[in-house]
Parts: structure tokens; sequence; C-alpha cells
């Protein structure tokens, strides 16, 4: 930790409540100036900084919100403990917007609180970090899988272009929706699902003259619609779910042309 005081301040009794944590050989250091605190936090990480709010009677003076506002502005994240001896509302309103730790006592070097606070302002600190870590990893993550699931159906749709006639099918709203319905229902509660659907389908495309390599166009457009904002493994258990699915259509629709 680093130190912001008009005077050395008495360590005594924080050195035992860290004594008591078990903290035996800390590096607390003392700057008496703004100038030499940036100094410090510019040469060497700390785990927390303190700052004694300076009054009228101290010989070496600073403004103490003007050093909060310029620490979190400048991305200095850390824990700041202000430690404050007379009551300043204005002081304690702006370090509640920084995010700062306040401790108001007539000797705050002394008081049982010292540690405490400052425990739990570098806890909080770390759990604001790790949440952080974790936001990142998971965006990171889903642009991986994002593109990987881009990857996957860009190569089915180049797959069907090769496939799909000139003249494609003009298949109706009514009719996206019933096959994305079906495939949506296969996806959640598996293959023995909606058998009875499936034939209407079939029937339905072969009365209509439905080439296969159209109905596989319509296959991959609700597929990548369903696809839309899921993760890498799970796209490939719906891609997984739902080209069973379209093997079963065809297999239908083979067998309803056979019976015409």
């Amino acid at each position: 930790m680093v130190c912001l005081c008009a005077e050395q301040p008495q360590w005594t009794a924080l050195a035992l409540q860290l004594a008591d944590a078990g903290l035996n050989n800390p590096r607390i250091e003392w700057v008496d100036s703004a100038p030499l605190l940036m100094e410090c936090l510019r040469s060497q990480s700390y785990e927390a900084v303190i700052l004694e709010h300076a009054t009228s009677a101290d010989t070496s003076t600073w403004n103490t919100s003007q050093i909060v506002t310029g620490l979190r502005g400048g991305g200095y994240a850390a824990p700041i403990i202000v430690l404050i001896r007379v009551p300043a509302d204005e002081l304690l309103a702006r370090l509640s917007e920084y995010d700062c730790e306040a401790l108001v006592s007539l000797s705050p070097w002394n008081s049982p609180a010292l540690w405490p606070m400052i425990q739990r302002a570098i806890h909080q600190f770390e759990l604001r970090q790790s949440h952080h870590d974790l936001t990142v990893e998971l965006e990171r993550r889903k642009s991986r899988d994002q593109l990987a699931v881009s990857e996957i159906m860009q190569r089915q749709q180049s797959l069907l272009q090769s496939l799909v006639e000139t003249s494609d099918l003009d298949h109706s709203s009514e009719l996206r929706q019933s096959y994305r319905d079906l495939l949506q229902s296969r996806i959640l509660n598996g293959p023995a699902d909606r058998c009875d659907e499936l034939n209407r389908l079939a029937e339905l495309f072969a009365r209509t003259d439905a080439a296969p390599p159209q109905i596989l166009a319509l296959h991959t457009e609700v597929v990548q619609q369903i696809l839309q904002g899921l993760g890498e493994e799970s796209s490939r258990q719906v891609l997984a779910r739902c080209d069973r699915l379209g093997l079963e259509l065809m297999t239908q629709l083979a067998s309803a042309y056979h019976h015409r």
C-alpha cells in the first residue's frame, strides 16, 4: 500500500491488525505530496492507496477530490481509501461517485475499522476484476463461436449453391414457419416428435413438385435462422438434429414421389 499523509503516520495499530490477519511483512510506503504519490503509482503497483484528507492545519495540503478525480479519470481502478478526520459531505459524495472508501474518524490510523475497510475494498476490487476478465473471455468465446457457426453455414451454403436450380421454388411464409416449428420441436423433443407433421410436409412438397435441392435450400435457410446467437457447441448439436430431420424429410419425400 502507499499512503499520502502530511506526516508519517503511526503504523502500530494497523500493523497489529495486519499481523492478526496473518500479514507479518506488509509493504506500506508513505509520501507527503501528490506529485510523489503519482510518481510511486507510475513506477510500482499497489494493492491500495490511502489518502489522508488534508485540512487547513496541515503544513502541506492537497485537494483530495482532485487527486481522486485524476486517478479514476486516468484509469486507476485499484482501491482508494480516504481517511477523514472532520466530516465533509461534498467530499463523501465525490468519493461515492468514484467508488472510493471513506473512513471518518478523529484518529483513523488507530481505528479498528481501518484494516477491515482496506480488506473489503481489496476484495471488491478483485471481484470486479474477475467479473471483467470473465466478461471479456465470454465475449471472445462468443466471437469465436459465431465465426465457427458462420463457417459451418457458409460450407453448407456453398454446397447447396451447386445444387439449387435457377428457378427456386417460392415457398410461402406459412410453409417456412411450419418447417421452422417442426425443426424447433425436433431440437427440443428428439426424433420421435411430430412424425405426422413430417409426413404432411413431405406430401405437401410432393404436390408442389419441389425438387430435393430446393427443399435443401429451404432447410438451410430455416437452420440459419435458428442458429443465430448460438455458441459453437450448441450449434453443432442443433445442426446434428436438423440434419437428421432433413434426411427423414428427403426419405419421406422419395416415398411420396414413388407412390404418385
